[in-house]
């Protein structure tokens, strides 16, 4: 006859006959039958004849139930109730303590080693958009090209959303915009990648529409709007098929020196794993001073903190800063290009980028805006 014991404690695993394993005074034919996952019960059974007293353990400073086991190597706080028993079995004695304990190393090793939804930044497009649209019937031709020189070894950390590793990565995005009106511009956007020794792959597209409000200066900052659907994408470099992203879009200029702020809010949408969660944020800000027309040095900041109601922890966040340079040469091209510093472990180290653009008028297919309008 055999007497079992049911005991809470938060893990998955399977022991026979201690399989090896070295417990502190345990006979040999005390038997662990099972350990079962989050938040069932383990099982022990103890051979007939052995008794089981529980009592708090005085020897191990005031330990209480519950046991707190705070995971800061990893953000991640879980608690779990496990009493400190003390085990009579054929003469000995030895506290379930060594339970927890061991119990505790195999769930840090599983938060360690799980997947983790990780705060991404979109490194198709390090750029800050200003307040000024594209002028009406004008049309923009822009590529926007990253490389990671600097980056992580395993998918999903870093700027690389899906399976692919960001070290040695080409994130190149090609855009074409039209202005629609004075206020109002659409675009759309091609968006490739080249995984270091892998080749060349599509990786979505994005179409957007943003816009003004008020003409300039009517407001003590400019503000803007911005609507984004990103579309197509492949599960090897991000695993949401469908996002929404909503940008305001607000601008400042004091003296020679702009000040822009992008706040981004972005969710999965329709379809996907992440379809019922809540809203993402990020940021793309910049500063920069205008030396020149054809130079302006300035400063960019580009960072993404998670779900709003659920933030990732700041080390496996993103943030990054790039000391730019950017202007408009002359046939209408621009450009922008700077390295990137990654601010936290959860960021690639080093990201280097380049965008270039060409704008010409083609014809306007709307008439112009009103002046005393606000949106239109």
């Amino acid at each position: 006859m055999v007497k079992r014991y049911s005991f809470e404690l938060s893990l998955h695993y399977e022991l026979d006959d201690m399989a090896g394993f070295q417990m502190p005074n345990v006979p040999p034919r005390t038997r662990v039958v099972r350990w079962v996952e989050i938040p069932v019960a383990f099982a022990l059974t103890i051979p007939a004849g052995h008794r089981v007293e529980e009592h708090m353990a005085q020897e191990h400073k005031g330990v209480a139930n519950p046991v707190e086991l705070v995971l800061r190597s990893t953000g991640v706080r879980a608690r779990f109730a496990a009493a400190c028993r003390t085990i009579h079995c054929a003469g000995y004695q030895w506290c379930s303590t060594w339970l927890i304990s061991f119990g505790s190393l195999l769930i840090l090793a599983a938060l360690l080693l799980a997947p983790r939804a990780a705060a991404q930044v979109d490194p198709w497009e390090f750029e800050v958009y200003p307040y000024a649209t594209e002028e009406r019937g004008v049309v923009e031709f822009e590529a926007d090209n990253a490389v990671v020189p600097n980056g992580h070894n395993n998918g999903g950390d870093g700027t690389a959303a899906g399976t692919y590793p960001s070290q040695g990565m080409w994130y190149d995005q090609y855009e074409l915009t039209y202005g629609l009106t004075n206020r109002i511009e659409a675009a759309a956007y091609l968006n490739m990648a080249g995984p270091s020794d892998n080749g060349y792959h599509f990786a979505g597209s994005n179409f957007r529409l943003r816009g003004k409000l008020l003409n300039k200066g009517r407001l003590p900052v400019d503000v803007g709007w911005y609507i984004e659907l990103e579309w197509h994408k492949t599960p090897e470099f991000d695993k949401d098929p469908l996002d929404l992203e909503l940008r305001p879009i607000i601008q400042k200029n004091i003296g020679l020196w702009s000040i822009l702020l992008n706040p981004q809010f972005e969710k999965s949408i329709l379809v996907g794993p992440d379809k019922n969660k809540g809203f993402q944020f990020g940021y793309s800000t910049g500063v920069y001073y205008r030396l020149a027309r054809y130079l302006s040095p300035g400063v960019e900041f580009y960072g993404a903190i998670g779900n709003i109601d659920d933030n990732t922890p700041l080390y496996h966040q993103q943030h990054y800063i790039f000391p730019v340079i950017r202007g408009k040469l002359l046939h209408g091209i621009e450009y922008n290009i700077g390295p990137g510093f990654g601010l936290t472990r959860g960021s690639d180290h080093v990201i280097m980028k380049l965008n270039v653009s060409l704008e010409r008028f083609v014809g306007a297919v709307f008439g112009p805006s009103s002046d005393s309008g606000w949106f239109l």
